[in-house]
């Protein structure tokens, strides 16, 4: 049986599976090489939806984004902390090269200047995130569909137990899952679905780690930084 190229999740490093398919072997379930980890975020796969005062409650990721230098993120622009308009400039010493025959930035001199208000400081750095929010929801689709380099499918046993055509089923579903909306989609990062299968409700979610699966990810929406996993579990398994 065949499902969409997403490489098995296990304790070694995985390398991606470039064929476009990967064999149901290569699927790994609750039971079987699953790290602490991600244990653990099924353990807490409901709580980390649950909300308060109507508002979603911040995920371990967003806690450590804020906590990020915004200048090194996907989508981190500059504002004049004084005006905060956005036309600011930092200086730069440069060479001539011969090769190319023209100047070029050897080093960033670190002195910042506004061009608005003529203020001469380092400025406050902030996120684009409408930015982000697309970028994030066009990586985890490509994860669904198969097209990301880091990235991985879990299965949990109750998933496994309905068999493989079922399991088929499924993840042909979730590959082409297009219900989103503010109930199931808050975020708008296409990151969590449900669908009816066989009687059984199942969930799919996707979460954000590291690229040694360790942590979760310092940047999302970059995914030379992130390693994404796709969970499909039962409604009844939590």
């Amino acid at each position: 049986m065949q499902f969409p190229a997403i490489p098995a999740l296990g304790r070694e490093t995985v390398t991606p599976i470039n064929s476009g398919i990967v064999d149901v072997e290569q699927v790994t379930t609750v039971d079987t090489l699953i790290p602490d980890y991600v244990l653990l975020h099924l353990l807490h796969f409901a709580l980390r939806r649950v909300r308060l005062n109507g508002r979603a409650t911040p995920s371990r990721r967003e806690r450590l984004m804020n906590e990020m230098d915004y200048a090194k993120m996907v989508g981190g622009f500059p504002a004049c902390g004084s005006c905060g308009d956005l036309d600011v400039t930092q200086t730069a010493e440069t060479v001539w090269d011969v090769e190319i025959g023209e100047w070029r930035i050897a080093k960033l001199t670190g002195t910042f200047r506004c061009n608005s208000c003529g203020v001469a400081k380092p400025p406050e750095w902030h996120l684009n995130d409408d930015l982000r929010r697309a970028r994030i929801r066009a990586l985890n689709d490509d994860l669904r569909q198969g097209r990301v380099t880091h990235g991985s499918i879990l299965l949990t046993q109750g998933i496994q137990d309905l068999g493989d055509e079922w399991v088929a089923e499924i993840c042909t579903r979730v590959s082409s899952f297009d219900v989103f909306d503010a109930a199931n989609d808050p975020h708008g990062e296409h990151d969590f679905g449900s669908l009816e299968v066989a009687g059984d409700t199942i969930f799919w979610k996707i979460d954000y780690y590291d690229r040694k699966q360790e942590w979760h990810s310092p940047d999302a929406a970059n995914p030379d930084l992130t390693h994404r996993v796709l969970t499909l579990i039962l409604e009844s398994e939590y």
